[in-house]
């Protein structure tokens, strides 16, 4: 019994052992495949291209220590590096195929690489010559030492310039950029940096190609260079100590030991593709934080501002900010389109706006003309208005004349009457004389001197009347004159007189009297004078009739104009003033317009003037009035 109770606790020991074997079993195979799922499979072989600028033996000289150390740390993982290198364009294409998983660059290509491949940041490198890898790399203009001519970034202008690459960024870019910075200074537009030189050559990589370029005489006048290239050629004796010059040279900053000329960029980059994993980059961006400063002091650190980079390519319009450069309509609707839509809103609004202002002003204009048409037609029946009231005026005139001519004709007349009958009664008695037959002999002769002076009369008075006749015929034609002497006292006060009786009601007149002058004796038509000053204080009476207070003046004195210097000058004066046109068209004919106008313009004015030999003028004066002047001459 014992023997099968032993068997019995072998075989349960069996089953146990068994069972422990398969849940220890199945434990470990979850645990592989659990293991497998958190921790991603590595690429056994890692490609990692460099961006040689300064030739293959200086680029695998400074990222040696790099190589090396991250060979050592990965061999732990069982990975391996595969190094390869690159001009921009090869590298370029190698990232854009996926053909490497990280690469190092400068921090432009690195730029353009994270926004068109979609390339990111591992690590910046710190030279020695930086404390910062946010500013461990910028530009240096460079000339030959003897080039005394060449002291400022404005002496540049020009000048032919050599640089490694079209695309390079510290032996290219980053001096464009300082140009465009400064356009202002240096007398450019800023629109195209590159233009800033008359000649560009470029000599491709290495950039010491640059140097040798500048070294050999009349190769070039300038060159771009990234910072302390021109220390390391020195330092290693490629070039002499002075033998080029920084133009452009800024003041050094605390935790940079190059020449400068341009503002600062963060230093070369370590840039993980898009075909590297995330373990391989987590792996390689641990090993490079942790490696120690090379022997030349340089270091993998963190750089936390590109944006300084990403500016200089976008106001330089290069790389991935290239097609700033080319209009597209589509890229401009689709990040424009709000503004876009809103210039469509505004265009649409402004159309049915001027459709609206358009009908409006039809309606408006439609109305104004036919407002206008009214007025034309009032303005036409006034002119009538005018005209009769301006013939009913001459007529008036006429009519004065006329009795006067009556009147002067009454007595002449007369006496022709009278000597008349009295020549017919003699007659009378002379023929029954000789009828009567008992006529005497010794009878005298009939009084023959006094039918002489009878008839001498009648002439006379007929001449009289004829010459009455003849003026008023003369004044309808203008052209006959009668010749009178008055005193200038005379002619004031006739005009004056008239004036008042007809304007004395809408205008003030005022008269200046001058002692002196007014006893001085004038000769001419003194009609004609008369209507010519009533003709200019009817003028200046318009002139102030909108006046609060409408006045004229008038006065006599020696006139303004030198050729009447001896003469004497009525002036009429009121408020207001002339334009030039109107000075210089004043005296030409045109057709009278003025309501109540004796029909004398001021052109009939002035050649009645001319005609008695003297002159009319207006005169505009800085006070704000106006002079009307009637020149003439004393009487002799």
């Amino acid at each position: 019994m014992c023997k099968a109770n032993g068997i019995r606790y072998a075989a349960l020991g069996n089953l146990v052992a068994r069972a422990v074997v398969l849940v220890t079993g199945t434990a470990c195979v979850f645990g592989v495949l659990a293991t497998e799922t958190i921790v991603p499979k590595v690429e056994t072989t890692l490609r990692v291209g460099i961006l040689e600028t300064v030739g293959r033996l200086s680029s695998a000289e400074t990222f040696l220590p790099t190589i090396v150390y991250l060979r050592k740390r990965l061999a732990d993982d069982g990975i391996s590096l595969e190094v390869s290198y690159h001009d921009i364009e090869s590298l370029r294409r190698a990232v854009e195929q996926q053909e490497l998983d990280f690469f190092i660059s400068n921090p432009g290509f690195f730029a353009v690489a994270q926004q068109t491949y979609g390339a990111r940041h591992l690590t910046t490198q710190r030279p020695r010559e930086a404390d910062d890898p946010n500013f461990a790399l910028g530009g240096v203009f460079i000339v030959r030492a003897e080039r005394t001519d060449l002291q400022t970034l404005e002496d540049l202008k020009g000048t032919r310039a050599v640089a490694v690459a079209s695309n390079g960024f510290g032996g290219y870019y980053v001096g464009l950029g300082e140009i465009k910075a400064q356009s202002r200074a240096v007398g450019f537009d800023g629109r195209a940096p590159e233009r800033f030189f008359d000649e560009v050559r470029f000599t491709g990589y290495p950039m010491q190609l640059v140097i040798n370029e500048l070294q050999r005489n009349g190769g070039a006048d300038v060159g771009f260079v990234r910072t302390c290239l021109l220390e390391e050629a020195e330092a290693k004796g490629i070039v002499k100590s002075g033998e080029f010059r920084v133009v452009n040279e800024k003041p050094s900053i605390p935790g940079f030991r190059c020449r400068r000329s341009t503002d600062l960029y963060p230093g070369w980059v370590f840039a993980t593709t898009a075909r590297a994993g995330a373990q391989a980059s987590k792996l390689v961006a641990a090993a490079l934080l942790s490696m120690p400063a090379d022997a030349e002091g340089a270091e993998w650190s963190i750089a936390s501002n590109f944006l300084a980079v990403d500016r200089l390519y976008q106001t330089l319009e290069v790389g991935h900010y290239a097609y700033l450069r080319h209009f597209d309509a589509k890229r401009f609707l689709l990040a424009y389109w709000p503004h876009v839509l809103l210039l469509v809103i505004l265009i649409l609004g402004g159309i049915a706006h001027a459709i609206k202002v358009e009908r409006i002003v039809r309606e408006r204009t439609a109305s104004l003309e036919s407002a206008l048409a009214e007025q034309r037609h009032l303005e036409a029946q006034a002119r009538d208005a005018g005209e009769r009231l301006d013939r009913m005026q001459k007529m008036s005139v006429m009519s004065m004349l006329s009795n006067m001519v009556a009147h002067e004709l009454k007595q002449p007349l007369g006496v022709i009457s009278n000597y008349t009958e009295g020549i017919r009664d003699w007659l009378r008695e002379t023929s029954r004389a000789e009828q009567s037959k008992g006529l005497l002999a010794n009878e005298s002769a009939p009084d023959w001197e006094l039918l002489e002076t009878a008839l001498s009369e009648i002439e006379s008075q007929n001449r009289r009347a004829a010459e009455i006749i003849d003026h008023v015929r003369g004044y309808a034609k203008g052209e006959a004159r009668r010749i009178e002497r008055f005193t200038v006292a005379n002619l004031l006060e006739e005009g004056a007189t008239t004036f008042r009786k007809l304007y004395g009601e809408r205008c003030r007149l005022e008269i200046e009297e001058n002692e002196t002058l007014s006893q001085c004796v004038l000769e001419g038509s003194r009609m004609e004078l008369g209507l010519v000053l009533l003709n200019l204080l009817k003028n200046a009476a318009e002139a102030v009739r909108r006046d609060a207070d409408p006045t004229v003046w008038l006065f006599a004195a020696p006139p303004p104009d030198i050729r009447f210097a001896d003469g004497i000058g009525f002036c009429v004066l009121n408020k207001g003033t002339l334009s030039d046109e109107v000075l210089e068209r004043v005296f030409e004919p045109k057709k009278a317009v003025r309501d109540g106008g004796l029909g004398l313009g001021l052109a009939i004015c002035a050649q009645i003037m001319e005609r008695e030999g003297g002159a009319v003028s207006l005169r505009r004066r800085s006070d704000g009035f106006v002079e009307a002047w009637m020149m003439m001459y004393e009487a002799r």
